[in-house]
């Protein structure tokens, strides 16, 4: 049975002269094999050899039947090789044999450029020379080239391009976890320093001098910074590994990311960096040693010293989890609005695949019609299939193809200003079975064929767009090229639907029928009364018993296309939530120790208090306001932060503003709510104390 392979074409110079890659077996592209009418030859991928081939020396010189046509392989890339434009190629074939043709067509959009700077040569210089050749080509051929420039952008800018602003706001979050952890343990260093108090006034009575104890101290938490660290690094090759595991598919070379000796040496900076910053105010606090006061102390008295410092940075865990919890906030809210967003068609039990028939036996438009006319009637007669249909695009695939067009009346568009409209062939059926409602007109006919007069349906946008005053239906247009302008009749409206991504708006659509102009390449949509899953084995046997040249390619389920077009979304919400649950918590925890630390330092105060008749509820609200005092603020300092912060997320979001209300009073609350019970059980415990045993002194 045939196989589905992903393959992409270059020109003879792009591993050699631009990307610089040497194949590890044969050789790459010469200028002669990119030719018109030059022998068909291959370069396989190093997975595709290993896999396919068995990693054997002798492969170039093999040949591959690739869509009926002999190639000749002629060398295997090597390992890793993620080429642009097309990573997951298994295999690459030269671009002109194929394309010969249209690449002389100056009309042509089909091919990317990707070059090389020559040395000492700037960004900004290459760009000066293409809005040159842009200007000359333009006065030269106005009529193909009016307004179309040539932009030069720095490939990795290209590559990462819509990942970049996801992995800077991670990037900052791991900042604020990291910072909010840091002041957790400066806490804890705190208070810890003021319960050695006397042990520390005896290392001075015996003659440390400050410099030995603030020594002493920062080596302690240079220690412990450097443990954590070494715990998070092996923590980290777990996580890393479900994380790549997780990631949205088309992520910037999401499966390069590992744990290695660099992410070693960042992490031991961290760390030792860590221990020494948030170490150095607790050790100086706690190497000024009041001799005489800590040799009056004994006891329980010993626990004593200021809080201030351990409220300030309290009040700096509360401002910082505040943002985290907002930006998550921000970004649940918005993935709600994009999984509540109208797809404009159905979703369920339905799957697709694509079928690209090779130009033996289907050169003839009429060949190509009669194919797909014979496999969608297969397809719906088989036990368990409801419908089907065939469509050039399926939504949300990410296939784009623009064409210009003209309506009959109006002045044909002067060089450089058309305008375009997405053109997608279906046959009749398809606006059924996709639930897609046409709001005016009729949908398409099996009468309107080959024979038929042609006939267009057009969106919403167009319609509302170019004939405002609601008479699209009977208007006629051609599209491109006008030199002999073939009029179709728009015979109805179709509802807009999301094509081109769930956050996209509606561009102008246009739909034809496919017998009327028959493609090659085709997407079958079908929909099924079982498990879409469980059809595809016997969709497969029903293509190669039409052609056993043939295989489905692109299988896929209309659900997993959705999932995979808000994956990016969900992935970075997901993320972000954990590192807002995670701040939550260490928040939550440093508050707690403090008010911990607060009311143990305080007890013979609270002691005198109830012997005085003070009641628990009063000992109680006494610690909750000065607890809460510390969070109002906290949150007052956050929100202020929180303004400037959040604007950076705004274009990750959808339908939601970076300064949405409902989010920061919910984050207010849970905030409030974590500061409440935090202050509330040490208090509490304090209560369940008696008053004699709080006053007695050892």
């Amino acid at each position: 049975m045939a196989e589905s392979l992903t393959a992409s074409r270059v020109s003879a110079g792009m591993f050699s002269d631009v990307l610089r890659v040497q194949p590890v077996l044969g050789r790459t592209f010469q200028p002669t094999d990119d030719a018109p009418g030059a022998a068909p030859v291959v370069l396989l991928s190093h997975r595709f050899w290993r896999d396919r081939f068995g990693g054997s020396s002798g492969v170039p010189g093999e040949t591959l039947i690739l869509d009926g046509v002999a190639h000749s392989v002629v060398g295997v890339m090597p390992e890793g090789l993620r080429p642009p434009v097309q990573p997951n190629a298994e295999l690459w074939a030269p671009l002109a044999p194929a394309y010969g043709v249209s690449l002389q067509y100056r009309g042509a959009a089909n091919t990317r450029a990707i070059g090389r700077l020559q040395d000492g040569v700037s960004l900004e210089r290459a760009r000066t020379v293409a809005r040159s050749l842009g200007a000359t080509l333009a006065e030269e051929y106005p009529e193909d080239n009016t307004g179309v420039g040539y932009g030069v952008h720095p490939l990795h800018s290209e590559l990462v391009a819509a990942a970049e602003t996801a992995l800077w706001v991670l990037l900052g979050a791991v900042g604020l976890i990291l910072l909010i952890a840091c002041v957790n343990v400066a806490n804890l260093l705190l208070a810890r320093g003021a319960a050695r108090g006397g042990e520390l006034a005896m290392r001075a009575a015996l003659g440390a001098g400050r410099t030995r104890i603030v020594r002493q101290l920062l080596t302690e938490s240079v220690v412990l910074g450097c443990a954590g660290g070494a715990l998070g690094f092996l923590l980290a090759i777990w996580g890393t590994q479900l994380l790549v595991a997780a990631g949205p598919q088309g992520t910037p070379r999401l499966e390069t990311v590992a744990v290695d000796l660099r992410v070693l040496a960042f992490t031991a900076c961290v760390a030792l960096t860590s221990g020494v910053l948030f170490g150095a105010l607790p050790a100086l606090r706690a190497s000024r040693v009041d001799l005489a006061a800590f040799l009056k102390q004994t006891g329980r008295d010993a626990v004593g010293g200021s809080t201030r410092a351990q409220s300030g940075l309290v009040v700096g865990q509360v401002a910082l989890a505040l943002v985290l919890l907002v930006g998550s906030g921000l970004l649940l809210r918005s993935l709600s609005r994009l999984q509540a967003v109208d797809l404009g068609f159905g979703v369920a039990n339905r799957l697709s695949l694509t079928v690209n028939l090779p130009q033996d036996g289907y050169a003839e438009r009429a060949d190509r019609a009669l194919f797909f006319d014979r496999l969608v009637g297969r397809l719906e007669s088989l036990p368990g299939i409801l419908g089907a249909a065939a469509t050039t695009t399926v939504p949300l695939s990410g296939f784009d193809a623009d064409l210009n067009f003209l309506i009959e009346g109006e002045p044909i568009f002067a060089p450089g200003e058309e305008e375009a409209i997405w053109f997608r062939r279906v046959t009749p059926g398809y606006f059924d079975l996709m639930e897609i409602r046409i709001v005016a007109g009729r949908p398409f006919l099996p009468s309107d064929g080959a024979e038929a007069a042609p006939v267009v349906i057009v969106n919403e946008t167009f319609a509302r767009t170019k004939f405002p005053d609601g008479d699209a239906v009977g208007r006629r247009l051609s599209i491109n090229p006008f030199d002999e302008p073939v009029w179709r009749e728009i015979v109805g409206v179709a509802r807009d639907v999301k094509n081109f991504g769930i956050r996209e708006g509606s561009r102008y659509a246009l739909y034809t029928p496919h017998e009327q102009i028959p493609s090659p390449f085709v997407s079958v949509v079908v929909r099924t009364a079982m498990d879409p899953e469980a059809a595809i084995p016997m969709l497969r046997r029903e293509i190669a018993d039409l052609d056993p040249r043939l295989a489905a390619a692109g299988v896929t389920t209309l659900e997993r296309l959705v999932r995979g077009a808000l994956a990016p979304d969900r992935f970075l919400a997901l993320l972000l939530s954990l590192f807002a649950a995670l701040a939550l918590l260490l928040a939550g925890v440093g508050l707690y120790g403090v008010v911990s630390y607060d009311v143990a330092r305080r007890r013979r105060e609270m002691g005198i208090r109830m012997a005085m008749g003070a009641t628990a509820g009063e000992i109680v609200g006494l610690v909750l306001r000065g607890t809460m005092s510390r969070v109002a603020l906290g949150i007052a300092i956050g929100i202020a932060g929180g303004a400037f912060v959040t604007r950076l997320l705004e274009g990750l979001l959808f339908g939601v503003s970076p300064r949405d209300p409902l989010t920061v009073a919910g984050v207010v609350a849970v905030l409030a709510g974590v500061g409440l019970v935090a202050a509330a059980l040490p208090a509490w415990r304090a209560t369940r104390r008696e008053a004699l045993a709080a006053l007695h002194v050892e």
